[in-house]
């Protein structure tokens, strides 16, 4: 991040007024779009995806410094949460209190050998996987019930 806005020209503490100038210069595009949802939203919002979606949050933060977290959360998986390149928790913890749930997929229980390259951190899911299977619980279906079908999905895909 401090390289791409390095190379825009931007040093440290410019954009701290004018946020949007940061996403222009080194955001994904969805970032204002779902930061927009977000605060418009009159129902509790979780938000899937990992850090990215902290970059989401700490957008909001600069939109308005009071805005309340409460009704906000984030669903990863584990291989997110658990990442030593990247402390989820903390840089949530930076922006506000935003509660952060990270779902295992148990994919050490797996008999594709590709589900294990996530152990090994090879494999981060970037997909709001962890936002899928959170729901998938919500609603009384088992971790494994989805594990076994992406297991089924990867054996059709290679097939």
């Amino acid at each position: 991040v401090m390289a791409g806005l390095s190379n825009a020209g931007i040093e440290k503490g410019d954009c701290s007024r004018e946020p949007f100038r940061a996403v222009e210069a080194v955001g994904d595009p969805m970032i204002p779009a779902v930061a927009g949802i977000c605060m418009g939203s009159t129902v509790p919002v979780t938000l899937a995806g990992g850090t990215q979606m902290t970059a989401v949050c700490a957008l909001m933060r600069a939109i308005d410094p009071d805005f309340d977290f409460s009704d906000t959360a984030i669903a990863t998986t584990i291989f997110v949460a658990e990442d030593s390149t990247s402390d989820i928790n903390r840089i949530a913890e930076q922006i506000g209190d935003i509660d952060i749930y990270a779902v295992d997929p148990d994919f050490g229980s797996a008999s594709h050998r590709g589900l294990h390259e996530y152990l090994n951190g090879s494999v981060k899911e970037g997909v709001g996987a962890g936002g899928a299977m959170l729901l998938a619980l919500l609603h009384g279906i088992p971790v494994e019930m989805v594990r076994e079908r992406i297991e089924e999905l990867c054996n059709t895909i290679l097939a």
